[in-house]
């Protein structure tokens, strides 16, 4: 039987060869975080104290933050450092990060023949993902221990290679940096013109430019008349159904605007508009 080449169908046309393949516990080194009690940790900043990462900085939406003292070197990091979750919500990647982490945490120390970059991208791969959360367990508080985490298979190819791949990644990363602000901009856009056109504080010609008639003011049912739907038993729910049947919980789209993917289907009519 041939031996299975480590060579990546997509590539850069300068390189060529075999990649890599090892566990990580060949590669990298992990080293656990510091667990400090609630009543232990500082609220606000104060010299000689590390700001301490814990779930909580994971969180975008909360304004909480910790800093300890006296932290030893081996739960410091910098913003080189990756680090990742052990335990909870396993699996999320952190870098760009200075201070002392929490037990939560492993700091993944890589040789200087390794990319940052394309380790990073390499532990948030969809695959690699999945290969964490599996070894994590499925209890209630999914836990990846050391031993675990080294089994995993790391394919890498020279440096140069990584460099490459990371500098692509990173150009994609920039790109949607920024189509994101855009969008950010266009939906608040998008909702100031709304309360200036639905309150009639600005209006629109008409291709003549002569202003469009005064807008009238009804009650909704002297508009529309309500259509109320029919259940749908779980039998008559098919995956290659005729009709698209609209469930409890599922959304659909709105003017052209997806909302969420119809997911159900039938070939009963009864009921259907």
């Amino acid at each position: 039987m041939t031996e299975k080449k480590l060579v990546p169908t997509l590539r850069f046309p300068e390189f060529e060869g075999e990649w890599s393949e090892n566990r990580f516990k060949d590669v990298v080194k992990i080293n656990q975080g510091l667990q400090i009690a609630i009543a232990d940790r500082l609220i606000e900043p104060k010299k000689n104290a590390l700001f301490y990462i814990t779930n909580e900085f994971l969180n975008p939406k909360s304004g909480k933050k910790f800093y300890i003292e006296n932290a030893s070197d081996s739960v410091k990091c910098d913003e080189n450092d990756i680090l990742m979750t052990r335990t909870g919500n396993t699996g999320k990647v952190v870098t760009g990060v200075k201070g002392a982490f929490h037990n939560n945490f492993f700091k993944i120390a890589y040789p200087n023949t390794i990319n940052k970059s394309y380790l990073y991208n390499f532990l948030i791969l969809p695959k690699t993902q999945n290969k964490i959360l599996r070894l994590a367990g499925t209890s209630t508080i999914p836990d990846l221990n050391h031993s675990d985490f080294y089994k995993i298979q790391f394919t890498f190819p020279t440096l140069p290679e990584q460099q490459k791949i990371a500098s692509f990644l990173t150009s994609v990363d920039e790109k949607i940096r920024l189509l994101t602000e855009k969008k950010a901009l266009l939906e608040q856009y998008k909702k100031g013109v709304m309360q200036q056109l639905f309150s009639q504080q600005l209006r629109f010609k008409d291709d003549n430019g002569k202003d469009f008639p005064d807008w009238g003011s009804f009650k909704i049912n002297e508009i529309f008349s309500p259509f109320k739907g029919k259940g749908i038993p779980k039998g008559e729910l098919i995956d290659d159904g005729q009709n698209d049947c609209i469930l409890y919980g599922e959304l659909y789209t709105v003017y052209n605007e997806v909302i969420s993917k119809i997911v159900s289907k039938t070939n009963s009519s009864d009921g259907f508009l």
